[in-house]
């Protein structure tokens, strides 16, 4: 009997082993990850740098803190030990990270994850992002600075690949079964070139066509008007004589954001300069910022880094400090290409070989034409594409064009003056920025840096022809004039991704740029500050009131008559009846709101544009709300469907009864169960979307519209304040942690913080004594001699 026993149980084992040995779905072979001599186990509490360390292409001896949040205080002799120490330490943390991002960027994923990949592949190398990559290694070339600080870069993360065994392999690679490639330059660079097109790619050039053709052009510029209602410009300096020639369609849509702002010493309790960002990104773990500071003769900067890019991108030193936001202008067109032959050669274009190759699969090969204009991502009659793009249509995007935004983030690192900010930003192109910038010497700055066409009038966010392209992209709006403000009177200045200047700003500026909300807050919020302290600033980035709701929810509620809800709806209106504004994780009134203007915008618009948003445009929020408050007794309240008059009385009365009911049968009666951080909660999410490994269902508050910007998977990816006294004061929080290993303790050990609002002092040494003294621990670099 026992032997029987024994023999079905090691017959279980072995159907267990087998089963897990294979991938099952979209999850990896789960065997890897339990195995106890290569899995997960291996992967054990982040294993400390060793106190010694000897590496080949180190020039000097690097000193390496670690302090206590796993961040790394690299002090080196020399700027090439400095970056390789760089690459080496955060290959070390983040490789599984920085490998897939960029394989993601080249369309390299079917290598490694099979045939299943090939079509993501196919479209990342239509876009051509990776020829992107090509001509900014270029550049990078040229600049001998540049050249060094990326090769030096390389060569620290290729140390650090070559040191890895099969049992120290990271977790990931484990489970998906292969191994790191040698870095190169090539991908520092597509790492740059995955943010720009992260947070340049929002385009609605088709539909926005299809909408303006759809519409006659007195409705078309009432609903769509060049400029957003309730506007609040970044740069308040230009007039309102004349007006920008170009158009804003605005996007409701989550779209890679941020807030910063920085307030003048003579309005601070310090009376020194207060900076702070929050870049609002999507949210995911492996979190997308690396925290590092870095020393050198000529350079002492701390901040957040890209891991696979050198330098710090957005932070401090001990003279300034700078953030940035997305700038949101229209720098990506699309141009119809008349000499394309159906499915065949482009005349005059040329032939881009592109070989796709696939784990366990055929090899992929695939033809994208280049022309003058850029790539043609999607030939007519094709059935892969995306809907957003126009068939035989070129793609012209200054991420295309010759850059080197590196050098601008390495000239930053060691800036010590405006003058210095300002040399540093004329190579930057893309992605355009609102960059906002402060030093000890008490000057601070705004600029909407980037590389703007001189567009033609009404040649903004449409399908081009060749003709308008050629005009419109022929000359581009000079550096000294893009829009800037530099010590203005009122002692702060500030952007949330809104219009970049006012309408007496001279040059056209289309683009997707947020409407009411982030921007009017701020600077509401600022203009009554006095004596600013750094703990204020913290808490004004955790701010929570709906600016749109408050001036929206008014203009509603005299409309909504309450005789005419059933007893169980004036309940729920009871929740906004009592709310202030605030989009608290504990309160109900928001969930209760934005369903109640999502689904009166629908009943709004749904029958003049369609069921959906995806063939034409639907008016801004920012419209729709001027409407309401406005003109409420306008034809657009009307639904033209049916024989029955419609009113916008009759349309609050049946979305907000709609909402009720949908919500009761979904959540029951209003309760706990009704709160924000309940019905929505927070994802973070693993990069390659292994449940196990995100940080689900967080209990959050703020949305769309608000300063704090946290909602689903998209919030303030790292929120940053800069005091910049005699002796620089700055605190941070991201929300993940250093590490990449799911097994170490810093993986996600700032989360809970970042939920919180907690924000952690970022140590600034002087020296390896004082990081010792702070518990940091030592690792000492050299070569080889």
């Amino acid at each position: 009997m026992r032997i029987l026993k024994t023999a079905a149980a090691l017959t279980i084992v072995a159907i267990l082993m087998l089963g897990l040995g294979r991938p099952w779905g979209s999850l990896p072979p789960l065997g890897h990850f339990f195995n106890p001599f290569t899995g997960f186990w291996q992967n054990h509490a982040g294993r400390p740098l060793p106190a010694e360390l000897i590496l080949p292409g180190l020039r000097d001896a690097v000193t390496v803190a670690v302090d206590g949040r796993g961040v790394p205080h690299i002090r080196a002799e020399n700027s090439h030990d400095l970056y390789f120490a760089q690459g080496y330490v955060t290959a070390r943390d983040r490789l599984w990270q920085m490998d897939m991002q960029t394989r993601y960027t080249a369309g390299r994923l079917a290598e490694v994850m099979g045939p299943s990949m090939v079509e993501s592949d196919r479209f990342q190398r239509r876009l051509g992002l990776t020829a992107a990559a090509e001509t900014a290694l270029k550049a990078f070339e040229r600049d001998p600075e540049t050249r060094e600080v990326v090769e030096a870069y390389t060569a620290g993360v290729n140390a650090y690949i070559a040191s890895l065994t099969p049992r120290s392999l990271p977790l990931e690679y484990r489970l998906m079964r292969f191994r790191p490639e040698p870095w190169t330059a090539l991908r520092c660079a597509l790492l740059l070139k995955s943010m720009a097109w992260d947070l340049t790619s929002y385009n609605r050039d088709l539909q926005n066509t299809r909408t303006r053709d759809f519409l006659d052009v007195k409705t078309y510029n009432r609903l769509f008007p060049e400029r957003l209602p309730f506007e609040e410009p970044v740069v308040s300096g230009y007039g309102d004589n004349g007006r920008t020639r170009g158009r804003t369609i605005p996007a409701d849509a989550l779209l890679p954001g941020s807030n910063n702002w920085v307030v003048a010493g003579s309005r601070t309790a310090s009376g020194y300069p207060i900076l702070c960002n929050d870049p609002h990104l999507g949210l995911q773990l492996p979190s997308l910022w690396y925290e590092i500071h870095l020393t050198a003769p000529d350079m002492d900067v701390a901040g957040v880094s890209f891991p696979g890019a050198p330098a710090v991108i957005i932070g401090f030193n001990r003279h300034t400090a700078w953030g940035v936001t997305n700038a949101g202008t229209d720098v990506f067109d699309w141009v119809q290409i008349t000499r394309a032959d159906s499915a065949g050669p482009i005349h005059g274009a040329r032939p881009r070989r592109e070989v796709i190759r696939v784990k366990g699969g055929k090899t992929v090969i695939d033809t994208v034409w280049w022309t003058d204009f850029g790539p043609v991502p999607r030939r007519a009659g094709e059935p892969y594409g995306r809907s957003w793009i126009p068939a035989d249509a070129a793609m012209r995007w200054t991420g295309h064009d010759e850059s080197n935004e590196l050098r601008t983030f390495i000239m930053l690192n060691r800036a010590r003056s405006l003058g210095e900010f300002e040399e540093a930003l004329k190579t930057y192109v893309c992605p355009a920025q609102n960059f906002v910038f402060a030093c000890r010497a008490r000057d601070i700055a705004i600029r909407h840096q980037g590389k703007f066409p001189l567009r033609r009038p009404g040649t903004g966010p449409y399908v081009l022809t060749e003709m308008e392209a050629e005009a419109s992209w022929r000359r581009f709006i000079p550096f000294e004039d893009v829009p800037h403000e530099i010590n203005p009177d009122r002692g702060f200045l500030a952007s949330a991704n809104q219009e970049p200047a006012g309408p007496g700003y001279p040059y056209p500026m289309p683009g997707n740029y947020s409407g009411l909300g982030r921007a009017r807050r701020i600077n509401d919020l600022l203009s009554v500050a006095g004596d600013v302290t750094p703990e204020e600033m913290m808490a004004m980035q955790l701010d929570t009131y709906s600016v749109f709701a408050a001036k929206l929810l008014p203009a509603l509620l005299p409309r909504l008559d309450p005789s005419r809800l059933d007893e169980s709806a004036r309940q729920t209106l009871n929740l906004l009846l009592e709310w202030d504004f605030m989009v608290r994780a504990e309160s109900a009134a928001p969930v209760v709101m934005d369903a109640w203007w999502q689904e009166l915008y629908r009943l709004i618009w749904e029958e003049p544009f369609g069921v959906s948003e995806a063939s034409l445009r639907w008016p801004a929020y920012d419209v729709t709300l001027k409407l309401i408050l406005n003109h409420p007794d306008s034809r657009y309240f009307d639904d033209r469907r049916t024989e029955e008059r419609k009113t916008l009385d009759l349309l609050i009365r049946r979305s907000f009864q709609a909402v009720h009911d949908s919500l009761t049968a979904k959540l029951g009666l209003p309760g706990e169960n009704w709160h924000l951080g309940s019905v929505r909660g927070t994802d973070i999410h693993h990069l390659a979307r292994l449940p196990a490994l995100g940080v689900l269902g967080l209990q959050t508050g703020g949305g769309r519209g608000i300063v704090n910007a946290t909602s689903k998977t998209f919030g303030p990816s790292w929120r940053m304040v800069v005091s910049l006294e005699e002796e620089v004061k700055a605190w941070g929080v991201y929300p993940g942690g250093q590490s990449g290993n799911p097994g170490s303790p810093l993986y996600d050990s700032m989360v809970e913080d970042w939920r919180l609002g907690v924000m952690h002092p970022l140590n600034f040494y002087r020296s390896t004594e004082e990081a010792l003294s702070d518990g940091a621990t030592i690792t000492r670099m050299r070569g080889r001699k």
